[in-house]
Parts: structure tokens; sequence; C-alpha cells
């Protein structure tokens, strides 16, 4: 499995950033049909590093607005953690099973913790059309592990952020405005800018840009 995982990382080194190698190396290793990675899931800080394709972005992005799902729960228990978004009668994050049912259809989504060295840094998550295939828990857990001490092993991979995440300081920026437009504390801030986010179908980074942009300001009568 390492011999794999490592032959796989090798590939494209020249072309592509190593935290999108390893989010390809876990997508092949586990025979998902997407993967992504994030950091500090749980947090204002949270960034995800890389994503294999636009699904595995939705299915982030949902979670990121909606501050729950498996990939969430996952980070905060240490523990793998799986929706089936193909069966619904028994939902275990209702806000973000819908939404993410009606965004990319029918699938398994399921979060692995990173956790090389005891404590939690982040998730592997994975989504598949078919049921979920990897081996056994025991083995996803491995790789995901393994590419948490990856990104440990080298400092510079959590500065690679792709996409359109490109880190969270425009959030932070955007979380202070808000404070200063409501007298609100900062927690109270960012649940502003998740429930615009949600409401409005966006991410938190294009409300936070709307808000930098002030294209978006917020008032004690705001809707």
């Amino acid at each position: 499995m390492l011999a794999r995982l490592a032959t796989l990382v090798a590939d494209g080194a020249a072309e592509r950033p190593l935290t999108v190698r390893l989010a390809l190396a876990g997508r092949e290793l586990l025979r998902a049909d997407g993967a992504s990675i994030s950091v500090d899931s749980t947090t204002p800080n949270r960034v995800m590093l890389a994503a294999t394709d636009q699904v595995a972005q939705i299915l982030e992005e949902l979670q990121d607005v909606l501050c729950q799902g498996p990939s969430w729960d996952a980070f905060l228990s240490g523990q793998p953690q799986y929706s089936d978004l193909r069966n619904l009668a028994e939902t275990r994050w209702p806000e973000f099973e819908h939404a993410a049912r009606e965004a990319v259809g029918e699938r398994m989504v399921v979060g692995l913790p990173m956790h090389p060295d005891h404590e939690v840094i982040g998730v592997l998550s994975v989504h598949l059309s078919a049921a979920y295939s990897a081996n056994d828990w025991d083995i996803a857990l491995f790789v995901a592990n393994t590419v948490g001490a990856a990104l440990l092993a080298d400092p510079e991979a959590t500065k690679e952020q792709g996409g359109s995440w490109s880190g969270r300081a425009h959030l932070h920026q955007a979380t202070g405005m808000v404070i200063a437009q409501l007298s609100v504390p900062a927690t109270d801030a960012l649940a502003v800018l998740r429930a615009h986010a949600y409401a409005d179908s966006m991410s938190l980074d294009e409300i936070a840009a709307q808000v930098i942009g002030r294209t978006l300001e917020f008032r004690r009568d705001t809707p």
C-alpha cells in the first residue's frame, strides 16, 4: 500500500502541487470517484487544500457553509463518518444531506480523519456513486493517516491552496467588517455570513468577497 501510494504521489510531481497529488492518490487507493483534503476542518481557519473534481469541491463548500456533514464530524470525533445520499430515510445531517443530494445526486460521502501524530489535523474526504468500496475502515484510515503524515512532513504543502480556496484572510476581513457593522461577537458575525451563504446558495468565499467589495453590507434591519 505504501509503495503504491508513493508511486501515485510521484506521478506528475513537476506539474501538480503535492496536495493535489495526495488527493488524487487517496481517490485511487480508495477506489472513489473523487476526493478532497481539508485542514482545520471545523474552525474559521478551515481551508480546502485540494479537490480532485467539482463534485468534491461542492461537497466541501456545502459543509463549510452548513457546519455539518461527514467531514465536519470526522474532524470533531476523530472517527470515520459517512453519509449515504442514496437513502435519506434516516438522515444524520438533514440540511447537508438534502442540499448535497440536490447538488450532486445520489452518492456516498465519506470523511476520514487524518491523525498521523495522535492529533486530528484535517480530513481526507471521498465520494462514490456506488457503495463504499475500500476493503475496510482500517485500510481507509491508514490511507488518510499516511496522507496526513505526508502533509506534516512538508510544511509548504499546507500553503498550497487550489481552486477558489485561496486561504481565509479574506474571510477574517469580512468577519471583522460584519462585527463593526452589527456590533456582534466574532462567532455571531461568522454565523451571519454562513446564513447568507446558505440562503443565497453561495460559498463563504463568495459572500466574503461581496462584504469586502461593499456590495453587501449588514445593518440591524438587513434581511
